[in-house]
């Protein structure tokens, strides 16, 4: 079942920016995903201007002790998503 919205949320969080549209077969395929050009903002709401804004950020999904964890691979930030229901997915080479 799709959990964008809940990993969505983790992303928002991780960023302090509103939440972010991500696909429902958000990391299905790979582990990592990059997100251009976010608008962040402080602790007060108000836009954090800077070069900054033009770096995509990049998420990892990761798994401990039956738990999902988003992490923000620039500030290695890592949020816990405890309803997300993850498993490790058998990726194929060749």
């Amino acid at each position: 079942k799709p959990q964008s919205e809940l990993i969505a949320q983790g992303m928002a969080r991780l960023m302090r920016s509103n939440p972010i549209a991500v696909a429902d077969d958000v990391f299905m395929q790979q582990s990592v995903m990059v997100v251009d050009n976010v608008n962040k903002s402080d602790g007060m709401g108000n836009p954090i201007m800077g070069k900054q804004l033009n770096m995509p950020d990049r998420f990892e999904l990761l798994i401990k002790n039956n738990t999902c964890f988003l992490r923000h691979l620039d500030s290695k930030a890592t949020e816990p998503l405890p309803k997300v229901q993850c498993k490790v997915n058998g990726f194929h080479s060749g």
